[in-house]
């Protein structure tokens, strides 16, 4: 959280000083767009877009391992619940299951 103020606060100081410093007016042209203004205001817009461009892509796989890491937790849970209740003093089945809890717990480890 500091880092990001510190980030912001520092982009605005840098577009005060520029804005303050470089009052001329430029164009820009995209493909049949023109827009006329002050270097600040282009400067603004543009890491603005960069910025929101920029998140956008890394928000959904952020959400993914985010989902990913609840189900593991709650899986995790359950198991220590079942273990705790005595469940687990069963034999353990030498099958599909065990083979899926092993790359379950393999994946764990990962996080």
């Amino acid at each position: 959280m500091k880092f990001f103020l510190f980030f912001v606060l520092s982009i605005a100081v840098i577009l005060g000083i520029i804005t303050f410093q470089n009052d001329t007016e430029i164009s820009v042209k995209f493909i049949n767009w023109n827009f006329s203004g002050h270097i600040a205001i282009v400067l603004a817009v543009s890491f603005a877009v960069g910025l929101l461009g920029g998140i956008s892509l890394l928000v959904p796989p952020w959400w993914k391992k985010a989902k990913t890491a609840r189900t593991y937790k709650k899986r995790i849970h359950e198991l220590e619940e079942e273990k705790a209740s005595g469940d687990a003093d069963e034999a353990p089945k030498e099958d599909a299951e065990s083979e899926e809890s092993v790359k379950e717990a393999e994946e764990i480890k990962k996080f």
